[in-house]
């Protein structure tokens, strides 16, 4: 996908920037990328790739001063060079004013994990310590990336920052700057809601993964169906985020459909909710028991105006939302507190037995409360 954003970006380097003497870093790029870019604009070091095509930290480790030597004697031109590179060189050259070139950084904020592109494997330590098993601390890679994370056995890496950003012949540009029109979105109710659509921001497996297919030019099941909830695009990052992938689909010429779910608090709820509850909750002094109103924030981000909702109502949610799960469709998590005496118990306690006596499934409670 981000080949095809290629001719995008080298017009923008050709608008906005010196035609030599600058030196383009990239930060969360696909290897296959900046390669295109180095076509016209040669890499620093063409060593800095192995064989089978990964960035080969131990030769930036062990080489990292020869890059002064390529830096100076080819100033008159543009270059290119990956952030692992920068990184390194800023850590062993304290100024890199004498270097005499221009820096430019250019960050994929797209990413806040990064596929890790390197050939070192990250040491899962957590992982070692449970098993009991022994393992080495990678000086190398822990010289380049803050942290790494594995999900659904993929690797993201989070980089090292280097102090060597703010200095005055470094500048710093996200990729992605100016991208900010955000697609047109086709309302849905959830019961409507293809099968296969994947929730924007979420944070499961299937967002992420759908990311990764993204950075590694994977093409994805066509048409790709993407769902948006009102509540995930409210601050200035996620609506970036949201513009950003509009853009990279756009570019990719695929068919793609954005939709949006409403945030709707639906007052129904299935009679075999409140069956539920009279069944296990009836007792001599509370001969019917019924669904409770609760007053809840209306919208908590922006206003502390209270609104009524039933338990049943919630309870209802809460179960739409595990038959979404089984059913391999979007479904949401949700975080509700409460103060104490509000009926909280009930919220998952007639979802727990509704949900055992319908499908045998099984509801795990961590309560901090003595028996």
């Amino acid at each position: 996908m981000f080949a095809n954003l290629l001719s995008w970006h080298l017009a923008h380097l050709n608008a906005t920037l010196p035609t030599q003497n600058q030196v383009f870093v990239y930060k969360g790029l696909p290897i296959s990328f900046v390669q295109s870019v180095a076509a016209l604009f040669p890499m620093v070091d063409a060593h800095s790739v192995d064989t089978t095509g990964l960035i080969d930290l131990d030769y930036i480790d062990q080489n990292v001063l020869d890059y002064v030597a390529h830096l100076r004697k080819s100033a008159s031109i543009n270059r290119t060079m990956f952030y692992e590179e920068f990184l390194k060189l800023s850590q062993e050259v304290r100024n890199l004013e004498r270097l005499g070139c221009q820096f430019v950084v250019f960050d994929n904020t797209f990413y806040r994990q990064v596929p890790n592109q390197s050939n070192h494997s990250f040491v899962d330590i957590e992982w070692h310590i449970e098993q009991n098993r022994p393992f080495e601390d990678d000086n190398v890679f822990s010289s380049f990336y803050a942290n790494c994370i594995r999900q659904n056995n993929k690797e993201y890496v989070q980089y090292l920052e280097s102090e060597a950003t703010a200095a005055p012949n470094v500048t710093r540009q996200a990729f992605f700057a100016g991208i900010d029109v955000l697609p047109d979105v086709l309302p849905i109710s959830e019961e409507a809601t293809p099968a296969k659509t994947i929730q924007f921001n979420s944070s499961d497996n299937v967002y992420q993964d759908f990311k990764w297919q993204l950075f590694t030019g994977q093409l994805p099941e066509q048409p790709i169906q993407v769902l948006v909830d009102e509540s995930s695009i409210r601050t200035s990052g996620e609506k970036r985020e949201l513009a950003i992938l509009y853009f990279i689909l756009q570019q990719a010429s695929v068919r793609f459909q954005f939709y949006v779910r409403k945030a709707e608090r639906d007052t129904y709820f299935r009679p075999d909710l409140l069956t539920t509850l009279q069944k296990h909750w009836r007792s001599g002094t509370n001969p019917e028991p019924a669904f409770r109103t609760l007053k809840i924030y209306a919208d908590p981000a922006i206003s502390n105006d209270l609104v009524e909702v039933s338990q049943g109502a919630v309870v209802e949610h809460v179960v739409r939302q595990s038959e979404a799960a089984q059913a391999n469709k979007v479904y949401e998590d949700i975080f509700l507190t409460s103060p104490t005496g509000a009926g909280k118990s009930v919220l998952f306690q007639v979802p727990a037995i509704y949900l055992a006596e319908r499908y045998e499934l099984v509801t795990i409670v961590v309560a901090p409360l003595k028996p």
